[in-house]
């Protein structure tokens, strides 16, 4: 399988990220609720991801606009998260870029990108760390797409408007191994039933990114053959 580099993606793909902060009190936690990858000729405007990719949180803000302002949601107002539509141009990571290869043997135009936590963190082992502390802190923080208070968003964001609704894009698990989240994760699985992903012990999937060029490659061959078989 060949192995397509960013200067090739980035010519093919362009990235959009919905940005939020999380107000807790004595801090506004840096969240993201969702990434878009699309071809560069689609107008979004309409139109539905081909398949909704599922990972274990957002790393580093990467907006190409530095001075965007992005809105601060109280964690009492949640309902304010439903109405947030303002997507922004992004910097690539590696991690899109490999979702763009994924979108190319596949033929997509569109691809959503959210995860089990919207809490922005790049270090896997700090979020490991950080989120029980948060947790602890505040009972019931709302930081993931899976709360009970967030059920509109989730259907929104799986590309349905109601349980059971048919055509909604395909659902891929690819988040890795963080017991952090495992209660998330759990959740996931019992609200999609047909979720595909290469396993790994249950609840976890393989990440969509590892390190290795070749892990990689082996990544997006087994993807590509789960998803053209299924």
């Amino acid at each position: 399988m060949e192995f397509v580099y960013a200067d090739v993606l980035k010519a093919r793909y362009r990235v959009f990220g919905e940005y939020y902060r999380l107000d807790i009190g004595p801090q506004r936690l840096l969240c993201r609720r969702r990434v878009e990858i699309v071809t560069a000729e689609l107008d979004m405007t309409g139109s539905q991801p081909d398949a909704v990719l599922i990972l274990m949180n957002p790393g580093n803000i990467r907006l190409v606009d530095a001075e965007v302002e992005i809105p601060v949601v109280p964690s009492g107002r949640l309902d304010e998260l439903e109405t947030l539509n303002a997507l922004h141009a992004l910097k690539p990571d590696n991690t899109q870029y490999q979702l763009m290869r994924l979108m190319r043997l596949m033929g997509w135009c569109r691809l959503r990108l959210i995860n089990l936590s919207d809490v922005c963190d790049a270090n896997s082992q700090s979020f490991a760390s950080r989120l029980p502390q948060l947790l602890d802190d505040h009972p019931g923080l709302p930081h993931s797409i899976l709360d009970p208070q967030r059920q509109a968003e989730w259907r929104f964001l799986m590309g349905t408007t109601s349980e059971g609704a048919q055509g909604m894009p395909v659902p891929i698990a690819a988040w890795g191994s963080n017991s952090a989240l495992e209660a998330q994760a759990l959740e996931c699985l019992e609200r999609i039933p047909n979720l595909l992903g290469l396993p790994l012990d249950a609840p976890w999937f393989r990440f969509a990114s590892p390190y290795r060029k070749d892990q990689k490659l082996a990544w997006l061959e087994g993807m590509h053959q789960l998803l053209t078989e299924s």
